[in-house]
């Protein structure tokens, strides 16, 4: 029995949950969305957040950094 690329998505989606990797309400197409046109150098979704709110963040003062990297992380 063969699976369909969206059955294997699916399969990929839930496990990434599972370790913690995508929020729960991330859906099966939201992941295909993301993986295809937004991930870069990640393993999911916090990877990417996080690498966006630390560039944000590095912007700022260095004594405002470590708040704002929290803060911008949160927001997204």
């Amino acid at each position: 029995m063969t699976t369909t690329i969206y059955e294997q998505l699916s399969i990929e989606r839930k496990g990434m949950q599972a370790d913690g990797h995508l929020p729960d309400w991330f859906t099966t197409g939201g992941w295909q969305l993301f993986k295809d046109k937004y991930r870069y150098d990640a393993i999911g979704l916090r990877d990417t957040f996080t690498r966006i709110a630390e560039t944000a963040a590095s912007h700022l003062p260095e004594t405002y950094r470590t708040y704002f990297e929290k803060s911008f992380f949160n927001l997204m």
